[in-house]
């Protein structure tokens, strides 16, 4: 998250928040003895599948901590929106778009 840009365009609580989630829904593999760095790759590749997306969330632009609800349903819906992509990480680009989020966003709120 830190390498999204400039403070300026970054939510910096909303973008905490997001890696928490991150970390919360970030696919687990089995790990042996010696495979940690390997083990990381393999995860970091996942979540660069999304990246588009998170930089989306994070962005002041997008403003989505004010249509977000506070804590703990903020890290509730983030987790959702996040375990959604990684389950399907092929159309980030599509989805990216913030009208997209946002309609995805208030899908979740109203369900």
């Amino acid at each position: 998250m830190a390498s999204f840009g400039v403070e300026d365009q970054v939510d910096v609580d909303l973008a905490r928040d997001l890696v928490a989630a991150v970390e919360r829904c970030a696919p687990k593999f089995q790990i042996r003895r010696g495979e940690g760095k390997e083990a990381t790759m393999r995860i970091a590749q996942e979540i660069r599948k999304i990246e588009p997306f998170l930089k989306v969330l994070a962005s002041r632009k997008l403003g989505l901590a004010q249509h977000l609800p506070p804590h703990p349903e903020r890290m509730a819906i983030l987790e959702a929106l996040i375990r959604d992509k990684l389950s399907d990480p092929a159309d980030t680009t599509v989805a990216a778009r913030e009208e997209a989020i946002l309609s995805s966003l208030k899908t979740h709120l109203s369900a």
